[in-house]
């Protein structure tokens, strides 16, 4: 109609970010003497960029700045914590001192939400910081998508690369293949900095099978067949070729990132590296089965496939029944309680599956928000995403109603 947009007394989105940094040390990679000047420059940034939502943990230091700045000017402080606070408390809190404990409890008392990357213990497992902190990335790029506002990443960095694969520097090099704005400050100094550098030997989408004390974050596809249980002895012969068979030719497409694979009757339970890859793989099994004839093949109309994604730390071990490659863990179980309670024909997904593909994917998917949802076995209400291709990707969908 020709009105200025700020004249109809409306105002562009808050950014949301996530915010990462070290420890707080007397003589490590951020000095006990810069506390304060970095906390100015922490506040400079969040006011400089219309700060109002910010995803991050909530460790000694930099994460603990962050927070308090967050909440001083009014914006949600989202908070995520690799695993059981007391064991987080001891492991990134106390050591930067005993009233950082205090400061811990204030902000994770005045966080908008508080989630937990495992309820396990810590058992020195350093990927579950790495694992932390991929989900609080993706967190922030969803909520961002869904308030159609800026994104971006602020670090608490000392300026020296070292060769790890956990904590800051982490971070700051997975977020920078995402190619959205980051933003630093000088631990060091107190002042701002250029953005982290890439470094062009890493992979630009979100691996996660690098072995950290037994442990390791996957990727894992529940799938079955619902109207199975009901087919007669004649019709499985049928069933066995066509059903599983053309499923098997997807799942191989996929070997090259599939740590290990298993079936039962008409169940598959894969593992996969990579989030992405789960994805794909799950999609293409919905489009191979929605492409099935089966009243031609004297089966059932009403077969239909459900799957189920979580991505979470698991222990891969050699089965000593079937010598074979398999996982165990909590997480395995978390992923088998999604696919019973997921509608015939779509691919639900965890919130945390849902965070680490947004930030590795290329948005050639996207994860729609269904709502809490009742796991199977009483597990408890679990945040629920439906899967689909976005029109970055080349493949087709199928598009399907189910009540939400």
């Amino acid at each position: 109609l020709g009105h200025d947009f700020k004249s109809l007394g409306f105002a562009a989105p808050p950014t949301v970010i996530h915010y990462t940094g070290h420890l707080l040390s007397p003589t490590g990679r951020f000095p006990a003497h810069q506390e304060a000047r970095v906390a100015t420059q922490i506040q400079a940034l969040l006011e400089l960029h219309n700060v109002g939502v910010g995803y991050g943990s909530l460790a000694g230091g930099a994460d603990i700045l962050f927070a308090e700045s967050l909440l001083q000017r009014g914006a949600d402080l989202h908070v995520v914590l690799p695993f059981e606070q007391e064991d987080f408390l001891n492991v990134s809190v106390m050591r930067c001192g005993p009233h950082w404990a205090e400061r811990f409890e204030r902000c994770l008392s005045a966080a908008r939400s508080i989630r937990m990357a495992t309820d396990d213990a810590y058992l020195q497992d350093e990927q579950l910081f790495t694992y932390c902190s991929q989900i609080a990335m993706g967190l922030a790029i969803l909520n961002a998508r869904h308030l159609n506002t800026t994104v971006a990443q602020i670090g608490v960095w000392d300026g020296h690369t070292h060769d790890t694969d956990v904590g800051t520097e982490a971070d700051l090099q997975q977020w920078k293949h995402t190619g959205l704005p980051q933003y630093l400050v000088n631990s060091q100094n107190a002042s701002f900095s250029q953005s982290f550098p890439a470094s062009p030997a890493e992979a630009s989408t979100i691996r996660s099978n690098t072995k950290q004390h037994g442990r390791e974050s996957k990727a894992m596809l529940f799938a079955d067949v619902k109207g199975f249980s009901k087919l007669g002895d004649a019709a499985l012969p049928a069933f066995v070729e066509h059903i599983m068979g053309r499923l098997a030719k997807v799942t191989a497409q996929h070997n090259h990132q599939l740590h290990s694979i298993n079936t039962w009757g008409d169940g598959v339970f894969a593992v996969f590296n990579d989030v992405a890859a789960a994805a794909e793989c799950a999609l293409a099994m919905q489009e191979i089965m929605a492409g099935i004839d089966r009243t031609a093949l004297g089966l059932p109309e009403e077969l239909a496939l459900r799957i189920g994604l979580h991505l979470g730390p698991v222990y891969l071990t050699l089965d000593p029944i079937t010598l074979r490659e398999t996982a165990i863990g909590a997480h395995v179980s978390r992923a088998a309680r999604i696919e019973p309670v997921t509608p015939e024909g779509c691919v639900y997904v965890t919130e945390t599956f849902a965070a680490v593909l947004a930030i590795g994917s290329h948005n050639e998917f996207a994860c729609d928000y269904v709502g809490q949802t009742e796991a199977a076995k009483n597990y408890g209400l679990m945040r629920m995403f439906l899967l689909r291709r976005t029109g970055n990707s080349s493949a087709t969908t199928v598009v399907l109603n189910f009540e939400r």
